[in-house]
Order: structure tokens, then C-alpha cells, then sequence
């Protein structure tokens, strides 16, 4: 990429400081709330085990530092070199939601937070590119690779994703998963607000257009669950209980989408256009020698050259 000047890159190099893992360290532990453990890890070598967590509300300061207690732990993925961990915390200072250690002896570099603010204060291009890129890891990270249940929850309400999905899903021939958990998501949601009979009628609908019409497949055991739930529902007059009765079909739609959805729809245009448009591309400035070289003018005014990197 011509546009990148070398001198921002080397500032960069410069400001990373080497460090060695052996194998069982740790390199972030969900939880912390401690800033100056707050670090972009670069792995040069080795491999790393991530952890995600369910973080409890109290604190853990046994040890003299000041971190939230973990309630459930869940390995996602285990990493190989080259890699990298940790942009989440020093770009949004939120506390980590993921425990990382590494696997054997590694030799990596850090990017201290309060270094990556003095860089990207600086506002040199290939720091924008980077904190680009670490954005949106750090968002898929969350909102696209994180526990089953959270999926959607935190999707819904993000407009321009979810027609992105849409987009995706009329190619893929795959709407109606993306559109029953949506539903469902609706339905409990506006349950509290909702009489018994217009939340019977409300389950109705939904069970009519993806259950009875064979779009998605219950099975036995789920079938004889949803059965149970309206007769316990219409017994005690709970809407609650309908609700509940669609929670195991809606895990195993999750867990479809997780795992055969999520990563081609990463991978295809209507992501790539969501991306650009929720993390705009910064804008580079040529330098003369670039300008010249792709037969540009020479003597413009600052803002002459400007391109976008794509």
C-alpha cells in the first residue's frame, strides 16, 4: 500500500515492547479492570487458549487487584501465531470479556493503552488503518463469535446489520432462520405488555409459519416441550410460559446460524458494505513522490491527492 509512509510504520515498531510467555501465562484475564494491564498483544511466535466469560457483578481482590469474579467459562478458539489479542480493551476501555493464555513459550510484543493513544492522537495513516482493523475484530469478537444466546440480542437492534443478514440470507436461501429468531426475539420482548389471549394468538402465528408450514424442523422432544408449555400456559393464564416453550427451538436455530451461517456471510459483499459503511475507510493523503509516480500534479494544495485505501 504506496499511500502508508514508512516513517509511520517504524513510530509503530517503536513503540511495541518485546515480552516472553511460557506456557499456562497469562496474557489477559477476563474481568480486569485494572487499566494499566490494558495491551494490544502482538504473537510472533507459539499459540494461545481463549476463554470466553460470564462476568459476575462483585469483585475478586485477593490478589490486590481490582477485577470482576468469573462465573462460567467457555473456550472458543485456540490461536497460532501470527496473532493478535487484546484491541478491544485499549480501543473502548471496556473491561475484558475473555480470559487469554498462552499455550507454550511464545515471544510477542505489546502495545501499552496509553502508547496506542498517543499514536492515534498522532493521526498518522497507518495507525487509522490499524485502529480500523481492531475495530472491527473487536466488534465481530462481540457481536458475531461470542456465547449462542447472545447472538441476536445483541444484533437487533443494529439496523444496518441486520439488513446486511437479509441481504445474505436471500442468496444463501436462508431468511426464515435469521427471521424466526427475530420474531421470537419480538415476542419476548413485548410479552409483559401483552393480555393471555393475544399472546396465544401471538404463538399461534409464529408456530403457523415456521413449525406447522415445515420450514424449520422441531423435533419429537420439541414438539411434545411446545405442546406442554401451551397447556401449562393456558392452565395458569401465563404468557411467561409460552415464551419459554419456544427457548429450545430458538437455541437450535442459534446454533444453526453459528455454525453453518456466520462465516460465509462474513465473507461475502453485504458484510464488506456493512463494514464500510459502520467503519468508514480514512481518507489518505498521497505524498508528491506518490502523486507523481501515478502521474498526478505536483504543486497542489494540501488537500490535493486525497484517495481513499481500499
Amino acid at each position: 500500500m504506496p499511500e502508508l509512509k514508512t516513517t509511520d510504520l517504524t513510530k509503530l515498531a517503536e513503540a511495541f515492547q518485546p515480552v516472553t510467555y511460557a506456557a499456562d501465562d497469562v496474557v489477559i484475564l477476563a474481568g480486569d479492570e485494572d487499566e494499566s494491564h490494558a495491551r494490544l498483544v502482538l504473537f510472533r511466535t507459539g499459540g494461545a487458549e481463549v476463554n470466553a466469560a460470564l462476568l459476575d457483578d462483585d469483585h475478586a481482590d485477593a490478589d490486590g487487584g481490582k477485577r470482576k469474579s468469573i462465573k462460567k467459562n467457555k473456550r472458543i478458539t485456540r490461536l497460532k501465531s501470527p496473532f493478535y489479542v487484546g484491541e478491544g480493551w485499549i480501543l473502548t476501555g471496556n473491561t475484558p470479556k475473555a480470559s487469554v493464555k498462552a499455550t507454550g513459550t511464545a515471544e510477542a510484543y505489546a502495545l501499552p493503552k496509553e502508547e496506542a493513544k498517543r499514536l492515534t492522537s498522532a493521526g498518522n495513516t497507518s495507525i487509522k488503518l490499524i485502529q480500523r482493523d481492531l475495530k472491527i475484530c473487536a466488534f465481530e469478537r462481540a457481536h458475531l463469535h461470542g456465547f449462542v444466546n447472545t447472538l441476536f440480542q445483541k444484533n437487533l437492534d443494529d439496523d444496518d446489520l441486520m439488513a446486511a443478514f437479509d441481504g445474505y440470507g436471500k442468496e444463501a436461501f436462508c431468511t426464515e432462520s435469521f427471521d424466526f429468531c427475530r420474531e421470537v426475539h419480538a415476542f419476548k420482548r413485548d410479552v409483559v405488555g401483552l393480555d393471555f389471549p393475544s399472546s396465544k394468538s401471538r404463538l399461534a402465528k409464529i408456530s403457523e409459519a415456521y413449525f406447522q408450514s415445515g420450514i424449520l424442523n422441531l423435533s419429537a422432544k420439541q414438539r411434545k416441550a411446545l405442546d406442554k408449555a401451551k397447556d401449562d400456559a393456558e392452565a395458569q393464564g401465563d404468557s411467561k410460559i409460552l415464551v419459554e416453550g419456544l427457548e429450545n427451538p430458538l437455541q437450535q436455530v442459534y446454533k444453526e446460524i453459528q455454525q453453518s451461517q456466520i462465516t460465509p456471510f462474513m465473507k461475502s459483499k453485504h458484510y464488506d458494505d456493512f463494514l464500510a459503511k459502520k467503519f468508514p475507510i480514512p481518507v489518505v493523503r498521497r505524498t508528491l513522490l506518490v502523486r507523481a509516480a501515478k502521474g498526478g500534479g505536483g504543486g497542489g494544495k494540501d488537500d490535493s491527492g486525497a484517495c481513499v485505501v481500499s
